[in-house]
């Protein structure tokens, strides 16, 4: 029903729907990810992120090399801003390299935390740059030990509020109820309108 709902005629629907087509299962999506077999997140959120994953690598990626620097997430940011118009991206990490990415000299002065963003409903940090600004997200399965080293950047046209049927995420509720769904769909939504030339991922950080 996902992948059906993703078809249309349009080029990122073709595509979108290609990146989930291309996992037959998910064990092999988690496979691809390098996941433990002890997920802590749904099996639909480990699917769509192996997807998302997918898109988003496939014409940028970039390694640090294991050392988190403003200069190689500044390069990196660069050479996936050249491409879309947006000066605004979404980086989809886990809580360490927010951490990381927050303290260093260079962006501690440059970070801005968005109160209750109103698309995705929770709050973020966001960090400037000669790019552009990053958008920073906690992604609950790149918290996971092997992933926790990743950054996912996408260029999302369309990432839009919702209220679920089992109830109202507000702005700033910060429980793991209301995450969850907002994160869920910031990730659905992602791999839908994610523009994938203007996608990239920054590993080894």
């Amino acid at each position: 029903e996902a992948i059906r709902a993703m078809r249309g005629g349009g080029e990122k629907d073709r595509l979108a729907a290609q990146a989930v087509e291309y996992f037959k299962s998910l064990r092999e999506a988690a496979l691809f990810l390098g996941v433990p077999g002890r997920l802590t997140v749904s099996s639909l959120d480990t699917y769509t992120t192996a997807g998302l994953n997918w898109l988003a690598g496939q014409y940028n990626n970039y390694s640090l090399g294991g050392y988190t620097t403003w200069g190689g997430i500044a390069r990196a940011s660069s050479a996936i801003f050249k491409y879309g118009t947006s000066k605004t991206r979404y980086a989809f990490t886990s809580d360490e390299i927010i951490y990381k990415i927050t303290e260093l000299p260079e962006v501690s002065t440059k970070v801005r935390r968005v109160e209750g963003d109103e698309r995705l409903g929770f709050n973020i940090q966001e960090v400037w740059g000669p790019f552009g600004s990053l958008r920073l997200v906690r992604h609950p399965l790149l918290d996971e030990s092997g992933l926790d080293t990743r950054m996912i950047i996408v260029d999302i046209k369309d990432l839009r509020r919702r209220v679920f049927s089992a109830q109202e995420v507000r702005s700033g509720i910060q429980d793991n109820g209301a995450f969850r769904e907002e994160w869920s769909l910031a990730v659905n939504e992602g791999l839908e309108h994610v523009y994938p030339l203007a996608a990239g991922i920054i590993h080894d950080m």
